[in-house]
């Protein structure tokens, strides 16, 4: 007879199977009226790949608390729905209770790890996934620019630049390289005013290059003497911002 004892540990289940009991020895039938010892086991079921480094980390662990004989234990990898498997035999006078703890202790996922696991670590092949990109990308499209403008306007260069980095893995865009402009025009250091230059004419390249990418791109090509081309740079700005704020002021520029 054999105890099935449940256990959770982070991202896995952990089942420990372990044969109950006392002192006598437990015996499993194989079908034909013959008994034969058997060993206590433990299974683990894992959603995501287990790694070599895994088991031996797991191994090593098992052996330090308390089941120093403990076999290396066998993998079957994750398939379709299927959960993968770790597999041992224990000892057959380990403790119960032991063995547990042990688990609970020593199995993959509850084990710290250095680093960050990464998406290729966790994915199943064969297995299809849907990232809900385009959702997510139809939910925040919207708020996109407001959310960019307050951080940037945070003027906290750092951290603007590592998440204009961070959202161009995806693709640089007009909207991107506007604000990469911002960052660089607020800080105001040395240099900065022709990186921001620099930004907003990639900017406008774009597509989808906002309103305020033409508006800055006028005023630096006119700063740089490029009086025609800053003015029609503003004159379009203007075209698609006519009630803006600084309409009149801007008019009076690109007149």
């Amino acid at each position: 007879m054999r105890l099935k004892l449940g256990v959770f540990v982070g991202a896995m289940t952990v089942l420990v199977l372990v044969l109950a009991g006392g002192g006598s020895a437990a015996m499993a039938s194989d079908g034909g009226g013959q008994t034969h010892p058997t060993s206590p086991s433990i299974e683990i079921a894992s959603e995501r790949p287990t790694s070599s480094v895994d088991v031996e980390k797991f191994t090593k662990c098992m052996r330090a608390n308390g089941i120093p004989d403990f076999e290396a234990p066998t993998v079957t990898p994750p398939s379709g729905d299927e959960p993968g498997r770790i597999e041992s035999v224990l000892p057959k006078d380990v403790d119960r209770e032991v063995a547990r703890k042990a688990t609970e202790k020593c199995a993959p996922g509850s084990l710290p790890t250095k680093g960050r696991i990464s998406a290729a670590e966790v994915t199943v092949a064969g297995r299809p996934y849907d990232s809900r990109r385009t959702n997510y990308l139809s939910k925040i499209g919207s708020v996109r620019q407001m959310l960019l403008e307050d951080q940037v306007k945070l003027n906290d260069p750092g951290a603007s630049q590592y998440l204009l980095n961070t959202l161009a893995l995806d693709g640089w865009n007009g909207l991107l390289r506007y604000y990469e402009g911002e960052v660089w025009r607020l800080r105001n250091r040395a240099g900065d005013d022709a990186r921001a230059a620099q930004s907003y004419a990639v900017a406008v390249a774009y597509p989808d290059a906002p309103a305020e990418a033409w508006r800055w791109h006028g005023l630096s090509l006119i700063k740089e003497g490029r009086s025609g081309e800053g003015k029609a740079a503003l004159g379009r700005y203007l075209q698609m911002k006519p009630t803006a704020p600084d309409a009149p002021f801007i008019r009076q520029m690109a007149g």
